[in-house]
C-alpha cells in the first residue's frame, strides 16, 4: 500500500446556490490510501475547473488511477483508492448485485457522517463489460441513458449502481448535474428490504453519471442526514408528528404512501445547510469529478 500527501489548492470556484459485495477470496484489491497533510499554495497556483462548482475558500484536489476530484476538507481525512477484480457469475445462484467487472472505488474516511448503513464511496464501471457481464447492470445503464436523455422532473424511479437486494423507497432533490466530462442525476433515497421510516443511518445522497463518451458510470453513495428526521427507525426516536403508520393500521399500505410523500416534499423543501453534510459540498465535489481510463 502506498501514502501519498496530498495539498491543498485555493479554489477560485464561484458561488453556489443555496455498499459493494464482497471480493472473492482469491483476488485481492489493489489500493491506495491518501493521507490528508494539508500544505497551502499560493493563490495564483489555483485554476477553475469546468463546470464551476462551489466550494468553500480551501478545497482539496485528489487524483490517482484516472480518477481526478475536489472536496472540502471537512469531508474526509483519509481517502482509499482501490481497484475491485472482477466477480464473474461462476458460483450457483451468484445473486445479480455480486456479479460485476473490474472497478475503481473510492473511499472517505473519517466522513462526517458516522454509524450509518452505506459506506461513503464513489464507483467507476466501464460500461461495456459491465453491460456484456450482467443483464440487470445492462438495464441499469439503459436506463440512466433514457434518464438523461429525456430528464423528468419527478421520475417514478432512478436507475442506480451499485446493485442493492432493496426497494428505493424515496427520491427527493433531484437535479441533473454535470461534472467535468460527463452528466448525471443526484437525488436522495433510502433502499428498504421492508417497510421503514425514513432516518437519518439509512437516507444517502447519490450520483449516477455516464461520461460523455459513455464508457464509464459514475456513481456516489454518500451518506446524508436531515435536521428533522430521527437518527434511527426505531419508534422509540420517531416524530410522531411526521405520520409514520403503525404497522396493524387496516390502511398501512395507502398510509405508508402517504407518508413517503410526505417526508419527501419535507425534504425538498428543506435547504442546503439543514443536511450534513451540505448539498452545496457534496455537488460541488461530484461536479468537479472528471474520469479518465485508469493508469493501473
Amino acid at each position: 500500500m502506498r501514502y501519498f500527501s496530498i495539498t491543498l489548492v485555493l479554489a477560485l470556484f464561484l458561488p453556489g446556490c443555496d455498499a459493494a459485495p464482497a471480493t472473492p477470496a482469491q483476488a485481492l484489491p489493489t489500493s491506495t490510501t491518501v493521507l490528508i497533510e494539508p500544505t497551502a499554495l499560493p493563490t495564483e497556483a489555483a485554476a477553475s475547473p469546468s463546470p464551476e462548482v462551489a466550494l468553500d475558500e480551501v478545497a482539496i484536489a485528489f487524483e490517482e488511477n484516472g480518477i481526478q476530484l475536489a472536496f472540502d476538507p471537512s469531508m474526509t481525512s483519509e481517502l482509499t483508492a482501490e481497484t475491485i477484480p472482477a466477480s464473474s457469475a461462476t458460483a450457483e445462484g451468484m445473486p445479480p448485485e455480486g456479479i460485476y467487472p473490474a472497478y475503481r472505488q473510492l473511499t472517505l474516511d473519517g466522513y462526517p457522517a458516522e454509524y450509518t448503513r452505506n459506506k461513503p464511496q464513489l464507483f467507476v464501471y466501464p460500461v461495456e463489460e459491465f453491460a456484456a457481464l450482467n443483464p440487470s447492470a445492462a438495464e441499469t445503464i439503459a436506463q440512466l441513458q433514457q434518464l438523461l436523455a429525456e430528464e423528468p422532473a419527478t421520475p417514478n424511479t432512478i436507475p442506480l449502481l451499485p446493485l442493492f437486494n432493496a426497494a428505493q423507497v424515496i427520491r427527493a432533490q433531484v437535479e441533473y448535474l454535470p461534472f467535468q466530462n460527463g452528466r448525471g442525476v443526484r437525488f436522495l433515497t433510502q433502499y428498504d428490504q421492508s417497510p421503514y421510516p425514513i432516518h437519518n443511518r439509512a437516507l444517502f445522497y447519490t450520483f449516477q453519471g455516464l461520461t460523455d463518451d459513455g464508457a464509464y458510470y459514475v456513481a456516489a453513495i454518500l451518506p446524508i442526514s436531515a435536521s428533522f428526521l430521527s437518527d434511527s427507525a426505531d419508534s422509540e426516536q420517531l416524530d410522531p408528528d411526521q405520520g409514520f403508520p403503525s404497522l396493524d393500521s387496516e390502511a398501512f399500505g395507502e398510509a405508508l404512501t402517504t407518508y413517503f410523500g410526505t417526508i419527501t416534499q419535507t425534504l425538498n423543501n428543506t435547504s442546503s445547510s439543514d443536511f450534513t453534510p451540505t448539498l452545496t459540498l457534496l455537488d460541488a465535489m461530484v461536479q468537479s469529478i472528471a474520469i479518465s481510463p485508469p493508469t493501473e
